[in-house]
């Protein structure tokens, strides 16, 4: 198997060492060829390895200026990245909206073992993708405005406000859009119903996520219908239809 060449940034020694021991032990073809512990001495040592490097474990939360902002630093990317870090609700929509990886803190191999799993199978373009929407959605500060759409062969960037509803077909998830188009994603429904709940989506059935912007009304006679820009009606579930109306009265 072809070596990757791999950089850890974090500022936590500790941090860096489980990781380079878990590589190490189980990872033998990710060859560690440098750490750093700042956002500055990360910019550095990636300079120094800009033709080698094939990977990047990055931690957010650093002194002198976090993970995303060393990102925005480097005039290209053209390695892959891997986020470490620990919970922190805002910066993991930032890089599920561009459907990046991360592992959280404590790392634990078998999260890891997918991770590079996913990159190892990963299309160059796919990645080239990735990280200029991330980049580009780091400059709007949590206002996104694609959502990268992780397909069974590709990545597919979606404008978010051509989103009309997405429909749950088991394990996969059809995105409905503007002028009678569809995708497929690869992920469940519960998956977008957490990322788009502060993007004036709204989970109305166990099969169906709206995009109010796009509704045209709602049926309030027999089971309650809400009417899409498109002519689809989708019913509301019993048990959301309260939680939908007060919804409705307060955006």
């Amino acid at each position: 198997m072809k070596p990757i060449h791999a950089i850890i940034v974090d500022d936590e020694a500790g941090c860096i060492e489980t990781l380079r021991l878990l590589l190490e032990n189980y990872h033998p073809d990710v060859n560690i060829i440098g750490t750093a512990t700042s956002m500055a001495a990360g910019l550095l040592l990636i300079g120094k390895h800009k033709d080698t490097l094939g990977l990047l474990f990055l931690d957010i939360q650093m002194p002198g200026g976090d993970g995303f902002t060393l990102l925005q630093r480097l005039p290209e990317i053209s390695f892959k990245v891997i986020f470490t870090t620990a919970y922190d609700i805002y910066a993991i929509r930032a890089i599920k909206f561009s459907a990046l990886d991360y592992l959280l803190k404590p790392i634990d191999n078998t999260e890891l073992h997918h991770a590079l799993d996913k990159l190892r199978k990963a299309a160059p373009d796919h990645e080239i993708k990735r990280m200029d929407t991330f980049r580009q959605q780091l400059q709007h500060k949590g206002t996104y405005e694609k959502l990268a759409v992780s397909t069974l062969n590709d990545i597919v960037m979606v404008e978010i406000n051509k989103v009309i509803y997405l429909e749950s077909d088991n394990n996969y998830t059809t995105l409905h859009l503007d002028h009678q188009q569809s995708i497929v994603s690869s992920k469940n429904i519960g998956y977008y119903e957490d990322l788009l709940h502060e993007s004036r989506f709204f989970r109305i059935h166990n099969s169906y996520i709206i995009n109010l912007k796009k509704m045209n009304r709602y049926l309030k006679g027999g089971t309650g219908q809400v009417e899409m820009d498109n002519g689809t009606r989708l019913l509301v579930s019993t048990r959301r239809r309260e939680e939908f109306v007060k919804y409705l009265s307060i955006i």
